[in-house]
């Protein structure tokens, strides 16, 4: 049984500011594709788990700027390709399954062997 829904009004704009609480599984993503993106990325309301600075401490391995401040997380990412490591680089993810899983993803076509502990 398929229940479509659908809106034929048009919707308003939204101009409102949504603040949340910091997340793990978010923030350790942000971290992750702002260490791909070209350019400043800026987070406020990160969440400090030992997950998300797990996964700062792997991109800084890697050769990507972090300014942490009080209040907000700047991430300064290389691009794509920006990752800098040597052969046999050894990351840890500590205890983060999040982290261990999406890095294998980034990591899959290294031009070096990089081992994965945690």
């Amino acid at each position: 049984m398929n229940h479509v829904f659908l809106n034929k009004e048009k919707i308003k704009p939204f101009k409102k500011t949504i603040q949340v609480t910091g997340d793990k599984s978010l923030s350790v993503r942000w971290v992750l594709f702002s260490s791909l993106a070209k350019g400043k990325s800026k987070a406020y309301n990160l969440l400090k788990s030992e997950d998300v600075l797990a996964a700062i401490k792997v991109i800084k391995k890697f050769g990507i700027k972090v300014n942490f401040q009080k209040n907000y997380c700047e991430i300064i990412g290389n691009g794509l390709f920006g990752y800098k490591y040597k052969k046999n680089t050894i990351i840890d993810a500590e205890n983060s399954g999040t982290l261990g899983r999406l890095i294998l993803g980034i990591l899959i076509d290294a031009k070096y062997p990089i081992k994965l502990v945690g």
